[in-house]
């Protein structure tokens, strides 16, 4: 059984940081305990999600309006993939669109701004806003695809199945909220909230 020592405590306070405006604009100060039983357990993380997962990918492919020029996530703290690397001593979780990162201890494929349904899905249903977006869409199964691509290409090239098998037994895979953007698209649409749901659950048990 895997224990993680949870955080204690923790105020919300509002953010003195001008360049938060735009996304989550609160600081998380907390006191949390560094002892846990964790060590060993997982040695990677693989990260799925929106904003709240993302730690880079959405300003590495500029497609956000509003992520200014160097910041490289859209908040100005720590998210809670950041504790949960932090409480198994995992130094750095990178984003997948890094270039020269070092994967080794696992890989951030979540994406600002991320959907549940696919281009092709909103399409269909004239579910078309782009809000704070440059380009189209990155959904989730855009990110599996990442996932995927980075298992054949990188993490798995040159093993056997049991080996591959074996590594991936000692990862945690973390899959964050994702969800929002779909209905926050959808109030400028026909649909309706309840059918958003109701599709979403669906989607997101194929993908998982």
């Amino acid at each position: 059984m895997h224990v993680v020592t949870p955080i204690k405590e923790f105020k919300i306070l509002p953010s003195t940081d001008p360049s938060s405006s735009h996304f989550n604009s609160v600081n998380i100060k907390g006191h949390y305990s560094t002892k846990t039983n964790s060590n060993g357990c997982f040695n990677k993380i693989y990260a799925f999600g929106d904003s709240y997962t993302d730690t880079g990918n959405a300003q590495l492919l500029d497609s956000s309006k509003n992520l200014k020029k160097g910041q490289e996530k859209p908040n100005n703290g720590w998210l809670l993939i950041d504790f949960v690397r932090d409480a198994l001593n995992i130094s750095s979780l990178p984003p997948y669109k890094s270039v020269n990162a070092n994967f080794s201890s696992g890989v951030n494929f979540a994406m600002a701004g991320a959907t549940v349904f696919t281009e092709e899905f909103l399409s269909q249903h004239k579910i078309n806003s782009t809000l704070m977006w440059k380009d189209g869409y990155h959904s989730f199964q855009t990110q599996i695809e990442w996932y995927n691509k980075f298992v054949s290409d990188i993490a798995c090239k040159g093993k056997n199945n049991e080996s591959c098998k074996a590594d991936m037994e000692n990862s945690l895979f973390w899959v964050g909220e994702i969800g929002i953007d779909d209905y926050v698209r959808a109030l400028r649409s026909k649909v309706s909230l309840r059918w958003i749901k109701d599709m979403a659950m669906v989607h997101t048990s194929r993908l998982l």
